[in-house]
């Protein structure tokens, strides 16, 4: 693949010899895999809150249970 080039099933295109639709297109899917992979990170971090909160959330019946 040559630098700048966008490779799409295997073949590389120059967006430069892409229509400002195809460019539009290709500004799209690129802000949105920035986006999944923003929203991937957020999401890694709100799982692992959820399951401290809910180790924290038995620790504290646990303890309840043996007063």
């Amino acid at each position: 693949m040559s630098e700048g080039n966008i490779n799409i099933n295997g073949i590389d295109y120059d967006p430069a010899s892409m229509s400002d639709e195809q460019n539009y297109y290709i500004g799209q899917i690129q802000d949105l895999q920035k986006k999944s992979a923003q929203f991937r990170f957020a999401l890694d971090q709100v799982v692992v809150a959820q399951d401290v909160f809910t180790e924290k959330l038995v620790s504290s019946l646990e303890l309840k249970e043996e007063e």
